[in-house]
């Protein structure tokens, strides 16, 4: 991944938090500044306690925030990969709109020096179809919920059964917010780990594949039903 030179930009943020997770607590705001202009986006601030468990782990908070805007560009890479699939297969009418995440980017505030990351918002309905343990939520939207399974097992079977994509969230078809579950800590070549904190353990894959049933577009995937290893 390389990364693009920085670039000022200046940003009006709601002092009111528009939400929070387990990790950042999200502020809606816009600007007017060249090619971000007349858009909605949601800049995310690590909440303290995130800090704490950040410093656990031996990192920095800039470390933290790269990884995750790491983790939505592979993400992202995985749900591309699907839209193409189902095209060149000639599936494309029949699997329909597929998922995509969105742009996400590393912010410093000049005047506080406080790291953020900022995307654009994700309009439409809120919806959770995978927890970032693995766990499945069972949405009602029955389509988006088989598609969403369909990208997380898929995510499997592309990174040669190494990760897992989870915490499948976001408003319609636009996705946000991933996180990446390991089967096994995957370093770098300094001893470090290549993924956030929270990715360390096999929970996740057990958890999704002990409850996902292969589906319509996990087929059109060319996806078959994986055998689970409970002693991994």
């Amino acid at each position: 991944m390389v990364w693009s030179p920085p670039v000022s930009v200046h940003f009006t943020i709601e002092k009111e938090k528009f939400a929070e997770g387990g990790f950042r607590a999200a502020y809606k705001a816009t600007s007017k500044s060249p090619n971000f202009e007349g858009k909605t986006y949601i800049v995310k601030r690590f909440l303290p306690k995130t800090v704490e468990l950040i410093g656990a782990v031996n990192e920095t908070q800039e470390d933290h925030a790269r990884k995750s805007i790491q983790m939505q560009a592979l993400a992202n890479n995985f749900a591309e990969q699907v839209a193409a699939k189902v095209e060149k297969d000639g599936n494309k009418n029949v699997f329909g709109k597929p998922f995509r995440y969105v742009d996400a980017f590393l912010g410093k505030v000049q005047r506080t020096n406080q790291i953020v990351t900022i995307e654009q918002f994700a309009s439409g309905t809120f919806q959770k179809y995978v927890n970032n343990d693995g766990t499945i939520s069972h949405n009602k939207d029955i389509e988006k919920q088989r598609k969403a399974e369909s990208l997380v097992h898929f995510s499997f079977v592309k990174s040669n059964r190494k990760l897992l994509l989870v915490d499948i969230q976001g408003g319609e078809y636009n996705l946000t917010d991933p996180e990446i579950a390991t089967v096994s800590g995957i370093y770098d070549n300094d001893d470090r780990l290549l993924f956030c904190a929270g990715n360390l353990s096999t929970e996740a894959y057990l958890n999704f594949f002990n409850a996902h049933k292969c589906n319509a577009f996990c087929n059109l995937l060319g996806l078959v039903p994986e055998e689970v290893e409970n002693d991994a």
